[in-house]
């Protein structure tokens, strides 16, 4: 590819869409962020909270469900529960209450206010195996098993590396991304191949999740993955490889000319991906909207991402984004990573 040209101008592969999302949010753990956010919300117990801060999602997977236990709770003034009090209300709720449980200890140990220090692996597991497939529905049971994979995914235990791998092969597609952040909260290099098969699948969502979990995991192998999705078909996920190697630990040079051209707008002006599924989903305005508050992310993020790499040949671009984008996260974005990098 010609760094010198806008990324993926031309392509048309769609990147990721906001999974099924019940309305009454029984059914799945995640739900899409107001596209006007900041990037950074996540699921719980998600590995995106320890990605840098400039991953983009387009319609980002966060942790919005309707948590009536735990709210319930908060106005009795109820303190949190520890982990081993929390197992054991898992052990005496219903099937209903199991999943709020479960929710709560995901939610706490994402947001690192909970850990597993006084929980074995060995007690993680015989949950795990007691209520995986607890559920009249494949359905119910895929939702016990998507909140289990994110609760004892943070013992980073190999053997629950092999539990979401073996989700991977599930039907049913939440399931599949709750092990796809499962393998990146256990950060297990024995998960590779399986995320190198989901990095060149055919579910966008799946692919940006196995990036992102790629990019936990310290090893060679996985660096070279992350260099090799620069060129993916996936404007998205290009896109994300290019801020992920710019972020921490990796300031890698090839990341520069990639993050250099996403500091351009009009390099994202004919990218039919930016879009994807939302073509189907709203209305033209609405759409564009959309667009809008994507690139807005990107911009953002690739500001954040070139004060990272600290690269002088970024302060054109920078300048030019402080005194012109008409978006004020982009400019007070510029700002900061003109700031970072010596030039006010």
């Amino acid at each position: 590819m010609d760094p010198s040209q806008p990324l993926f101008a031309d392509e048309s592969t769609p990147p990721p869409k906001v999974p099924g999302v019940s309305t009454d949010g029984s059914d799945a753990p995640e739900a899409p962020v107001a596209l006007d956010e900041e990037p950074r919300q996540e699921p719980p117990g998600s590995f995106l909270s320890s990605l840098p801060q400039f991953f983009v999602f387009p319609a980002i997977l966060v942790a919005t469900l309707t948590a009536i236990y735990l709210l319930l709770r908060m106005l009795a003034g109820a303190t949190p529960d520890s982990v081993p009090e929390l197992i054991h209300d898992l052990e005496a709720a219903g099937p209903h209450g199991r999943w709020q449980v479960l929710h709560s200890l995901a939610t706490g140990l994402g947001h690192g206010t909970l850990d597993l220090d006084e929980v074995s692996s060995d007690e993680l597991e015989r949950i795990y195996t007691k209520f995986a497939d607890e559920g009249d529905t494949p359905t119910e049971r895929a939702q016990m098993q998507r909140y289990l994979l994110l609760v004892v995914a943070h013992k980073k235990d190999p053997r629950f590396t092999q539990r979401a791998i073996e989700a991977l092969g599930s039907s049913d597609r939440d399931l599949r991304h709750a092990a796809l952040q499962a393998l990146g909260i256990l950060a297990d290099p024995a998960a590779i191949p399986a995320l190198t098969v989901r990095l060149e699948g055919e579910d966008s969502n799946e692919r940006l999740l196995a990036l992102g979990a790629l990019a936990n995991i310290e090893s060679e192998e996985s660096l070279v993955l992350l260099q090799e999705s620069l060129r993916s078909t996936d404007s998205i996920v290009a896109r994300n490889a290019a801020l992920l190697l710019a972020g921490e630990p990796h300031r890698d040079e090839a990341a520069r000319p990639f993050v250099m051209h996403m500091l351009d707008r009009s390099g994202y002006d004919k990218d039919p991906g930016l879009e994807g599924e939302l073509r189907e989903l709203m209305d033209e305005d609405s759409r564009e909207q959309a667009r809008k508050a994507v690139v807005e992310q990107f911009l953002v993020s690739a500001c954040r991402a070139a004060g990272a790499l600290g690269d002088p040949a970024a302060v054109p671009r920078l300048e030019n984004l402080r005194e012109a984008d008409p978006s004020m996260k982009v400019r007070s974005a510029a700002i900061d990573a003109l700031r970072t990098l010596g030039s006010s």
